[in-house]
């Protein structure tokens, strides 16, 4: 093979912003296409990391030993002769004149001093940097050795680098990017990887990695062996046998301990560093860009661990209530989230309605009441969950008891699944108010509400003191025997209603107030009203955020959500 220079000096440049994690989006490309267009150049490539890790793997592994010592390799020797290059005595050299030439006579240079073992060094450096030259015109392509192989992926999408990837593929150093999907990465020193789109990260070793920017969870099965290493711009995570996930983006690397304990380390080199930090299970530490460690609370869903991923899976093979299960995972992440009543039943305690909005969690629950029975609970839209059916002759209800967190006077999302028999006539879905002050109140009237002029509209009413006459969508009809999803949102000057995942109307609507603590009464109005007031139907499930849902999000929430 001939050696091109130019190509092996802008590999080296390129490859060492990698490792240092100082590559910008442009120099990522050219690497990348140099490495899948270019055989000679992935050739360097090899040549260069397998050098690079070599010597790296030494340092870094007996840094995590006790006696700091790998085999025969010790640190500390090359620490001492650095130390002794710092302090050794000078030695003059002397250095010869040259001969004078016939014309002109050139004066020789003075004595100068040499440092004995500068002179060495330089000595070895250009042997080693002969050697290397050397390999390269000697040796052709050669094989590099993996460092994992890809196990599974789903709706996955990546960056070409080397060529397609596709699951059972052996994985070898290199950068990767996933801009669609997730995949599942297994490192041939036991860790597993379960990376989320979108995300750049570079395989380094078997037990070491650098994630430039996305999220990731790695379990590590051998907790006993090489530790296992996550570096980032701004840290390094140091397992000590765990499950953990890293999330990096352009301001901060988040930590988010599930099992074990990691060290989190300010800086991307795991050797020098000014601070640490230990997170043991459940907790959570964030390193800013300017090396600042604190500890920080992480919600569990920001992660997609095993169970999210195979429910991933499964809805990417069709199964429709996975697909629901999915959409949820993410709809966790909302930090706006409020309260998700999803209606899946899963105690012996069937009087308790359970929110599973990550935030407030039990805070939320409601309990079920009635005067001449409890709602009913009845199958829901799968089989694997159930729904509430409400018999408004019963006076049946759900209330959660007055909580800030839902006392939303600002921009709101509500959504509702419900299901309609014949002779069914639905009615107040939620209400959050007193008598003359409403922070919303949300439903569809139907044939039977007193208020004529509103009847078979969905309704989103808030004010202060003074009804308004705004918050109705146009009349439309709902079809018994048939799951509907509705939606209305307000950003305080606005109001938009959904049917199915499809816009009906938007309309002016200021509404400006101070919340007022209440109640959250759910197939009913908190106070003695009109038996025609009360849900009648099926209810299948809430959402309830403190911001405005967009066009796109609520048709992804129907498509998700529809049996």
């Amino acid at each position: 093979m001939t050696l091109d220079e130019s190509m092996l000096n802008e590999i080296s440049y390129l490859s060492l912003l990698a490792i240092e994690g100082k590559v910008s989006r442009e120099q990522f490309d050219r690497l990348s296409e140099l490495l899948s267009s270019r055989p000679q150049a992935r050739h360097y490539y090899a040549v260069l990391l397998d050098v690079h890790l070599g010597l790296e793997d030494l340092q870094v592994q007996s840094e995590l030993h006790e006696d700091r010592q790998i085999g025969g390799f010790n640190p500390a020797v090359l620490q001492a002769l650095a130390e002794y290059e710092r302090i050794a005595p000078t030695t003059p050299v002397a250095i010869p004149s040259p001969k004078p030439a016939e014309k002109e006579t050139i004066p020789s240079k003075p004595r100068q001093p040499v440092n004995k073992i500068s002179l060495a060094m330089t000595l070895v450096a250009t042997a080693a940097m002969f050697l290397l030259f050397a390999t390269l015109h000697r040796l052709g392509p050669r094989p590099v050795g993996t460092v994992g192989r890809l196990n599974r992926t789903t709706g996955a999408k990546w960056a070409t680098v080397n060529g397609a990837i596709e699951p059972g593929s052996d994985l070898c150093p290199g950068p990767m990017q996933l801009l669609e999907g997730a995949a599942e990465i297994i490192l041939d020193g036991g860790t597993t990887l379960i990376l989320e789109a979108p995300a750049l990260l570079e395989l380094e070793t078997p037990s070491r990695i650098f994630l430039n920017r996305g999220r990731l969870v790695a379990t590590v099965e051998a907790p006993d062996k090489e530790r296992f290493v996550v570096r980032t711009p701004f840290s390094t995570v140091v397992d000590f046998g765990t499950e953990f996930g890293v999330q990096v983006d352009a301001a901060a690397t988040q930590t988010r301990v599930y099992r074990g304990q990691v060290e989190l380390r300010s800086g991307a080199d795991p050797l020098k560093y000014h601070s640490a930090v230990t997170l043991n299970a459940d907790q959570g530490g964030s390193v800013s860009a300017n090396g600042v460690i604190s500890r920080v609370e992480i919600m569990p869903q920001t992660f997609l661990r095993r169970g999210q991923y195979e429910t991933m899976e499964r809805a990417a093979r069709g199964d429709r209530f996975a697909r629901w299960k999915a959409f949820n995972d993410q709809l966790h992440r909302d930090p706006a989230l409020a309260a998700h009543y999803t209606f899946e039943q899963t105690g012996e305690n069937d009087k308790t309605l359970e929110n599973t909005a990550p935030k407030t969690m039990a805070l939320l629950n409601g309990t079920l009441e009635g005067e001449k029975g409890l709602p009913q609970w009845v199958a829901g839209r799968w089989p694997q969950k159930h729904a509430l059916r409400f018999d408004r002759q019963m006076n049946q209800r759900v209330v959660v008891g007055a909580q800030e967190a839902l006392s939303i006077t600002g921009p709101i999302t509500t959504i509702a699944w419900i299901y309609l028999e014949p002779g069914d006539q639905a009615g107040h879905l939620l209400s959050n108010r007193d008598r003359w002050n409403v922070n919303y109140q949300f439903g569809w009237l139907g044939e039977s509400h007193p208020d004529k002029p509103r009847r078979n509209r969905i309704q989103l009413l808030r004010y202060s003191q003074e009804r308004t006459q705004r918050g109705y969508s146009p009349v439309v009809s709902l079809s018994p025997g048939v799951w509907h999803c509705l939606a209305a949102t307000h950003d305080n000057q606005t109001a938009r209603f959904y049917l199915d995942g499809v816009l009906l109307s938007e309309e002016a609507d200021p509404f400006t107030a101070e919340p007022t603590q209440a109640e959250l009464v759910i197939g009913d109005v908190p106070f003695e009203g009109l038996i025609k007031w009360r849900f009648d139907g099926t209810v299948d499930e809430i959402v309830i955020l403190r911001r405005v849902m967009t066009p796109g999000e609520l048709r992804s929430m129907y498509l998700a959500g529809k049996p």
